[in-house]
C-alpha cells in the first residue's frame, strides 16, 4: 500500500513539474503517460519474475521515472522548437524524429551501459537494480519514440506561435 502511494506521489510531483515547465495541462499529461507505462512495465516484469515488491522495487521505479522523464522533456522541447515552422503536427513529428532521436538513443544507451555494469556485483540486489533500471530506460526510450509522438499528433496540444521554450541565440 505504501509503495503504491509513494509511486503515486512521485508521478504527481513529476506531473506538477511538467505542468510548470510546459504551462499546459494537456502537454504535461502527454509527457507523463510514457513514464507511467515504463513504471508499470518494470513492476510487471518484477511480478512476472516473482521478485518481491519491496524497498528496492519502489527505489528502482522512482529513480527510473526521474531518468526517463528526461527523454520526454527533450522530445517535447524539440517539438516546441520545430512546430512554429509549419504548424503541422505530423511534419513536426517527422522532423523531431530526424533530429532528436539519435541524441535520445545515445544518452539512453550510455545510461543503460552504466547500470548494466552493476551485474558484475556479487550483491544480488545491486544486480537486480542494474538490470531492472536498464530495462526501464529501454522501455522509456521506446515509449518516448513511439507513444509520445503518437499522442502529440493525435491530441494536438496547443503550442503558442512563439514557443514558450524558444531557444536563445548565442548573443542572449
Amino acid at each position: 500500500n505504501s509503495q503504491i502511494k509513494t509511486l503515486g506521489i512521485v508521478l504527481a510531483v513529476i506531473f506538477v513539474i511538467l505542468l510548470l515547465l510546459f504551462r499546459s495541462f494537456k502537454m504535461a499529461f502527454i509527457a507523463i503517460l510514457p513514464n507511467t507505462i515504463r513504471a508499470t512495465s518494470v513492476l510487471g516484469l518484477m511480478g512476472f519474475l516473482g521478485m518481491p515488491l519491496d524497498l528496492m522495487a519502489i527505489t528502482i521505479t522512482s529513480i527510473t521515472i526521474g531518468l526517463a522523464v528526461n527523454d520526454s522533456i527533450h522530445y517535447i522541447y524539440r517539438f516546441y522548437e520545430e512546430f512554429p515552422l509549419d504548424r503541422d503536427y505530423l511534419a513536426t513529428m517527422h522532423r523531431c524524429h530526424g533530429s532528436i532521436t539519435t541524441a535520445m538513443c545515445y544518452t539512453s544507451a550510455m545510461i543503460v551501459a552504466g547500470f548494466t555494469l552493476l551485474v558484475l556485483s556479487n550483491f544480488m540486489p545491486t544486480v537486480h537494480f542494474g538490470l531492472l533500471t536498464s530495462f526501464a530506460i529501454i522501455v522509456a526510450l521506446i515509449a518516448n519514440l513511439t507513444l509520445l509522438p503518437a499522442l502529440m499528433v493525435l491530441l494536438k496540444p496547443a503550442i503558442p506561435e512563439q514557443a514558450v521554450l524558444a531557444p536563445r541565440s548565442i548573443n542572449d
